[in-house]
């Protein structure tokens, strides 16, 4: 029995365990169905409003809708009632482009995603010597890659950045978010086509943040790229219709939104 298949027999034999609803989230959205886990969470908060396993789901799923306000309050939720549950929230913050509260809100990651903070706060010398400390004790080869690819795009070494990068594109990795960080850093070195290409994948796989999208600055080259605007423009139309969604099951009544 597969990790999806398990998760989904507890949810049947049990549908109020909310450890189970926030794991099964994070299968969900890797298969592109984040617009269906938000929604699923937000019906059960409607009868369970305390719980801290339901709203870090909800951090999760949201951001992949472009929904970060929502995501970012409902990680103050899951915090309000168990201050050590462990949230996506980092991710929310980057994708807004606050790259210091990302910083601060940072746990423990492979080693990829702290050198790319500091990056973004222009402490490239840091982020390097980070990467430097973190590779050695990587040992799966995707996050090795990952790892040495933004290494690279950072010291300037553009074709092993590159020739990592294809190795990322063409292989098994499929995780949306995931994906979206390669597409960067690929739009960074003004790779239009490989880059877009990436991007497509990105929403097409349930990554469908519209408003990170729109603002990224590593994005700015590529922005007068036909596909690129087609692309943004798909993007936000799914995240219309998450909002619609969010809006539809009571999202801002359960967050305390306005």
């Amino acid at each position: 029995m597969d990790g999806r298949s398990a998760i989904e027999r507890a949810l049947a034999l049990n549908p109020d365990l909310p450890l189970a609803h926030n794991l099964y989230t994070n299968i969900q959205v890797d298969q592109g169905q984040a617009r269906e886990a938000m929604k699923r969470l937000l019906k059960r908060l409607a009868s369970s409003q305390s719980d801290p396993e339901l709203f870090s789901g909800l951090t999760h799923a949201s951001r992949y809708c472009g929904l970060l306000e929502a995501s970012i309050e409902a990680d103050r939720q899951a915090r309000r009632f168990d201050p050590n549950i462990h949230t996506t929230v980092t991710h929310s913050y980057f994708a807004m482009g606050d790259y210091q509260r990302a910083v601060e809100t940072g746990g423990g990651d492979f080693g990829y995603f702290g050198p790319l903070r500091l990056a973004m706060l222009g402490r490239v010398d840091e982020a390097i010597a980070l990467l430097k400390e973190k590779e050695p004790a990587v040992s799966e080869r995707i996050g090795q890659v990952f790892m040495v690819s933004l290494r690279a795009l950072l010291e300037g070494n553009r074709e092993v950045s590159l020739r990592l990068s294809d190795e990322l594109m063409n292989g098994a990795f499929r995780d949306p978010e995931g994906v979206y960080y390669l597409a960067r850093q690929l739009a960074y070195l003004s790779e239009v086509s490989r880059a877009t290409r990436l991007l497509k994948r990105t929403v097409d796989g349930g990554y469908f943040c519209y408003p990170q999208m729109a603002s990224d600055p590593w994005l700015d080259p590529i922005r007068g790229d036909t596909e690129f605007k087609q692309i943004l423009h798909r993007a936000e139309a799914l995240h219309q219709e998450a909002i619609e969604v969010f809006r539809a099951e009571g999202g801002p009544r359960l967050l305390g939104q306005a």
